[in-house]
């Protein structure tokens, strides 16, 4: 059952064109799949991302023929070690997670080579082509007929407005006010030539479009103005051959020639070239100190720097680039990728004068364990193979027989990545609404009585006591800076606002996601400064293991092994209060804040279900009765971040409780270098801003959340890791 669709990437690798991943989407069709089309394309076109996306096209061009199909024996290996793990977490949370629109759908891996037609499909496929990742292509393929209003053509690359038009009228006035303005969005994205799908599976029998339309999705040769053939620009051609000339011979010089570097690098455009030409020559470079300078000068304005080319220069070397480019530089990224030669010896020298760096890229480096990477840099956020790998890496039982765990050898031990992060844990409380509204839940001040919701048992569907209070704690093991700690918070908050949560699991894939897409903060115009961050707002990063993969229902175990919070670390706090409002008068009275009973209302009233594709008020007009019915809810969100107290706390309290603002002030001195001195308070007004206008969203302050701290974090004494909280 479901509406069942295949998502693939491919890209042209060695003159070939490949598929690189490939996931299964149970729900996904008509303006849904759109609109996932759509935020996958931003995510391949962000310039967030290109480095990484770069690194693992070049990772695809070092392996050979015999990696692109697998035995019986390699189905395994080839597809649990995820050989292009950015790339597949682009895509897996392009389709999965839009904290605008508060949509999550769970999505599973399928092997990256699987072929267009492989998979268990109803309502076609969506193909993006990454070989130029700024110029991403897409298209839509229906290879055997979908379960659609209108059939369309079959084996051919379909535009958004062709497949759109599959399951709605567009003539309609309703269906056009509400999807003509998704289309107009596609007009930047040009869709893929059938050639380019003959290349990468061609065992099918694919066919030339029939319709001719698109718009910029066909690209055509341009008319002659006139007939007259315009002769070459012969001042161009000379400029070009002596800057050719200048820039070979400032390579083959020394130290001694500095006349010519120094009249070369009045023009306007010779770093751009000089730094073009180093890489063009980076292979056939020997070390030197002037070589060393010249590195310096080229990269010195740029806030990105690539020095995995440079593969001859030692770590000592390196070292003295990095160092000079963050004290005399603007570069704040730095990428040592596909470099299986460099160690974690190496690394530490090339890093140790990088204080205040950024964002940090170790793609394909598998001398570099992650379990060292937080003791790399402070507040840096790292971007590693396994990093990525492991939360997306399927169980052995997924590809391969007799095998029903993961291998030991895959997992991250506790503190190993997130011990630089100064937020470690994420606790999630929800209440029901009979908590959030009953007055026998509540103390006389008219704040939450935490202890009498602990106290309450109820029998679980299973037949034993459970604790009513519903609870879930999460490790939060991934990097985490500064930055992404603030982004990702205002996301989470963001999807949660609007997302319909009803279990741990569902919440903790919707967390996961939020801190991986936070690399961003857009600006109000009311601020009178730009975004912070990197990018347009669709960066990706890696997805916190405990996070995306856990399964667990409720509440925390007792035998939870990070149940403490120690002294400097902080934990973010999320309360969480939804439900749905059955019908009016119920909407009324939860409005009001009056218990509103038990009473269900009419069948009539019910809002119907949705399905879990996001398909809410645009499905085909036949679904029923109640299908245009609006979903109705009560939601609130409130956040705290917390900390246990110090003897210089002057609060008699066990924990300092914290909103972001007071928070940055807290890390402010840990986390700021002179050059970065005024990003907090960029960070602060940026959040105050957005947080503003989130009116399901507030702050959980001391008096309203301290009862329920300590049963949370019981502090050691009180309670020995592995004993259950009082």
């Amino acid at each position: 059952m479901g509406q069942r669709h295949q998502l693939f990437v491919i890209a042209r690798i060695n003159g070939r064109y490949r598929t690189l991943c490939a996931i299964h989407h149970q729900w996904l069709y008509g303006h849904t799949a759109l609109r996932r089309c759509l935020g996958i394309l931003r995510i391949f076109g962000d310039s967030a991302n290109r480095i990484p996306l770069q690194q693992e096209l070049i990772a695809a061009q070092h392996h050979a023929e015999a990696f692109w199909t697998a035995t019986k024996d390699e189905y395994y290996y080839k597809n649990s070690h995820i050989p292009f793990p950015f790339i597949t977490t682009c895509l897996i949370t392009g389709a999965s997670f839009d904290p605008d629109e508060g949509y999550y759908h769970e999505v599973s891996l399928e092997p990256f080579y699987m072929a267009y037609d492989q998979g268990d499909n109803n309502n076609g496929i969506t193909i993006f082509d990454i070989t130029e990742p700024r110029d991403t292509r897409y298209c839509f393929v229906d290879f055997h007929g979908m379960e659609s209003e209108r059939s369309v053509q079959l084996m051919t690359p379909l535009t958004a407005r062709t497949y759109l038009e599959a399951y709605y009228d567009l003539n309609d006035a309703e269906n056009a006010k509400d999807l003509l303005p998704l289309l107009d969005e596609f007009n930047e994205w040009v869709t893929i030539p059938v050639a380019t799908l003959q290349d990468t599976w061609p065992e099918g029998e694919w066919e030339e479009s029939e319709s001719g339309q698109g718009g910029r999705d066909e690209v055509t040769i341009p008319e002659l103005e006139n007939s007259e053939i315009r002769p070459p620009n012969t001042s161009e051609s000379l400029r070009d051959g002596a800057m050719a000339v200048v820039l070979q011979a400032i390579l083959d010089g020394s130290d001694q020639d500095t006349d010519l570097l120094s009249e070369a690098e009045l023009l306007t455009d010779f770093l751009p070239n000089l730094k073009a030409k180093l890489y063009e020559q980076a292979n056939a470079m020997k070390p030197s100190p002037y070589l060393l300078d010249l590195l310096c000068r080229a990269f010195e304005d740029d806030t990105d720097v690539d020095l995995s080319p440079f593969k001859d220069f030692s770590a000592e070397d390196m070292s003295l680039v990095v160092s000079r480019l963050r004290k005399h530089g603007k570069m704040i990224t730095l990428c040592m990728s596909n470099r299986p030669d460099l160690t974690e010896e190496d690394l530490q020298v090339v890093l140790r004068g990088a204080a205040g760096l950024k964002t940090l890229y170790l793609l394909e480096d598998p001398r570099i364990p992650t379990q060292a990477m937080s003791t790399l840099l402070d507040d840096c956020d790292l971007y590693h193979s396994d990093l990525l790998r492991n939360p997306i890496k399927p169980p052995p039982a997924r590809f391969c027989e007799n095998t029903d765990s993961r291998s030991s050898d895959d997992a991250i031990s506790a503190g190993q990545i997130c011990g630089g992060n100064n937020v470690s844990q994420l606790v999630w409380i929800a209440l029901t609404d009979r908590q959030a509204l009953d007055k026998g839940y509540r103390l006389e001040s008219g704040l939450i009585d935490w202890e009498t919701l602990r106290q309450e048992e109820r029998r679980s569907r299973f037949g034993w006591s459970e604790a009513y209070l519903r609870y879930k704690r999460y490790l939060l093991d991934m990097p985490l800076p500064t930055l992404k700690t603030v982004a990702g918070l205002l996301r989470l908050l963001k999807w949660g606002s609007s997302a319909r949560l009803y279990d741990p699991e569902q919440f903790s894939r919707g967390a996961a996601f939020s801190f991986a897409t936070a690399s961003f903060i857009a600006s109000g115009n009311d601020l009178g400064m730009g975004p912070v961050g990197r990018g347009n707002g669709f960066g990706i990063g890696p997805l916190g293991t405990t996070l995306y993969l856990d399964n667990t229902h409720e509440r925390i175990p007792p035998t939870d092994a990070h149940e403490h919070l120690e002294p400097g670390q902080w934990a973010i706090i999320l309360i969480h209060e939804a439900f749905d409002a059955r019908n009016q008068e119920y909407l009324d009275k939860c409005q009001r804040g009056e218990s509103a009973g038990a009473d269900p209302g009419s069948e009539d009233d019910k809002p119907s279900k949705q399905p879990g594709g996001g398909e809410q008020s645009l499905g085909f007009r036949n679904k029923g009765k109640n299908q245009d019915l609006p979903f109705r809810a009560i939601k609130r969100l409130r956040y705290a971040l917390i900390t246990p107290s110090t003897e210089s706390n002057p609060s008699d309290r066990d924990f300092i409780v914290a909103n972001i603002p007071t928070y940055l002030k807290y890390v402010m001195g840990k986390t700021q270098d002179e050059k970065n001195g005024g990003d907090s308070q960029k960070l602060i007004d940026v959040w105050n801003s957005r947080i503003a206008a989130m009116d399901t969203v507030d702050f959980y302050g001391d008096e309203d959340i301290h009862d329920i701290l300590p049963k949370v974090f019981p502090s050691q004494k009180a309670a020995p890791s592995g004993s259950k909280p009082e």
